[in-house]
């Protein structure tokens, strides 16, 4: 199964009329300048789909305010996050558990799902805060059917575990995802393994014999004894009137929690843990638990209820560039092509370097912008249909000049000498492309219109300029 449309409406950023980003692919990456809506579209995804508590509460802030609306007057708000999700031909594993709920527009279609998050918030007189209203739901119509209450159903619980979302922010922590706590990517792994009799019985021995150790020294039998005799003065109750000091029998957990990663050789003669390793190498290590999970969970396979398999991974990584060396960055998106194409798993990118976005197809990634309204939108990359000549030159085009995504204005030339003459043009006028995130390419070519008709999409002015080559037989 897959994400084949995210709808969001009244969330951060965007308004109550919302956007809708129909997706074709199993790797997609959200593109445009700060602060226009691209971190909002990943978190949209935690709120439904979030392995935590944390990541799925809905809160005052997460419901969107326009820039003309009086917040003091404002009793109540709105918003939706709707994903629309299909199954692949050799889907097996996840039709049982959806198959009640499958909606079809028409005969012979293909089948999907509709699950919707809807929340309100109330003003409060008991809360500054307000109070919040939140509810997951399957929607049991048709896109476009009209709805009612009796078209909706409430999420079940024991579902909710079958799409999870791994979030990767843009400040990453992989000393937190190493810890043995719920949530976290290593506990995830290591939820896996099943611990039979004979393994918890050697276990018990184990530990006994480190027990013995520990008995072993009259260090510590002084301060078994100590702790002893003081707690039997402060309390008289006979309950609990003996206390030991050592580890717990099948105390797994205890011992899962002290297990730690560690790297060498080093420059020292020690081994390095995870936060002793450079930004940009802990950046790569948090990616490494995540692919190292994904591939885990593909190959491993259990009976256990209690032990549930997601039937989808979303990976929804912010800025995946941050504190990398741009000539590894390929290598992060090989890899995550790579995650892409198992069955269970779907990777959202977020990022507005254009060294990312070159190594990405066209037709996955979505533009972000703020409007003078001060809302997100959300425009996918128009290229010409396939068919025509000019769709291989436009998909190359833009994927070597990334740089126009993220244009406040773009000057489009033919080649060198206009590169030269612009730049002569801004030195002598004294403005500087930086603060003003203009932006020359090259592709004035005979496809230039392809171009034209991307920018106005995208609502990026641009200015082109006209070599009329009047000394070039034909020219003029």
């Amino acid at each position: 199964m897959y994400i084949s449309k995210i709808t969001i409406k009244g969330f951060r950023a965007f308004d109550i009329d919302g956007v809708s980003i129909s997706l074709k692919n199993k790797l997609n990456a959200f593109i445009g300048l700060n602060s226009t809506g691209k971190t909002a579209a990943l978190e949209a995804l935690t709120k439904v789909f979030g392995i935590t508590k944390a990541e799925r509460d809905i809160l005052q802030q997460d419901f969107h305010v326009s820039h003309d609306e009086e917040i003091d007057l404002i009793e109540e708000k709105s918003l939706s996050i709707e994903v629309k999700m299909n199954f692949n031909d050799s889907e097996k594993d996840s039709i049982p558990h959806f198959f009640t709920h499958m909606l079809v527009d028409d005969e012979g279609a293909e089948p999907y799902i509709r699950i919707r998050l809807e929340s309100t918030w109330y003003k409060s007189d008991y809360s500054d805060e307000g109070e919040v209203e939140t509810s997951i739901l399957f929607i049991t119509v048709p896109e476009g059917e009209t709805e009612d209450d009796d078209t909706k159903r409430i999420f079940p619980k024991h579902l909710k575990g079958l799409i999870q979302v791994l979030y990767i922010p843009a400040i990453r922590k992989p000393s937190d995802q190493i810890r043995y706590v719920s949530g976290s990517i290593l506990y995830r792994v290591l939820r896996l393994l099943n611990f039979d009799d004979k393994f918890k019985g050697d276990f018990n021995e184990k530990v006994e014999e480190i027990n013995d150790l520990f008995k072993g020294l009259d260090e510590f039998n002084e301060i078994q004894s100590s702790l002893t005799s003081f707690w039997t003065k402060f309390h008289k109750d006979d309950r609990y009137q003996q206390s030991n000091l050592g580890f717990g029998h099948s105390d797994l957990d205890s011992i899962l929690k002290k297990l730690e990663v560690s790297f060498s050789p080093t420059e020292t003669k020690r081994a390095f843990q995870i936060n002793d390793l450079g930004e940009g190498y802990r950046s790569l290590f948090y990616l490494t638990l995540v692919c190292a999970l994904l591939e885990v969970e593909e190959k491993t396979t259990t009976e256990e209820e209690e032990k549930v398999k997601p039937l989808l991974t979303i990976l929804a990584i912010e800025e995946p560039e941050n504190h990398i060396a741009p000539q590894l960055l390929g290598r992060v998106i090989s890899i995550l092509t790579s995650i892409s194409k198992q069955d269970k798993t779907q990777v959202f990118l977020s990022s507005h370097t254009p060294a990312i976005i070159k190594r990405i197809d066209p037709e996955s990634i979505f533009h972000f912008r703020i409007d003078k309204k001060y809302k997100s939108e959300v425009n996918a990359i128009l290229l010409p249909d396939k068919a025509d000549e000019a769709y291989k030159f436009v998909k190359e085009a833009i994927r070597n000049y990334p740089e126009i995504y993220f244009a406040k204005l773009a000057v489009i030339g033919e080649g060198d000498s206009e590169e030269v003459l612009f730049n002569r043009l801004m030195e002598t006028n004294k403005v500087d492309f930086d603060d003003n995130i203009i932006t020359f390419v090259p592709l004035g070519h005979r496809f230039v219109n392809h171009i034209w008709k991307l920018l106005n999409i995208l609502n990026i002015p641009y200015v082109t300029l006209l070599d009329l080559d009047v000394e070039r037989n034909g020219g003029g």
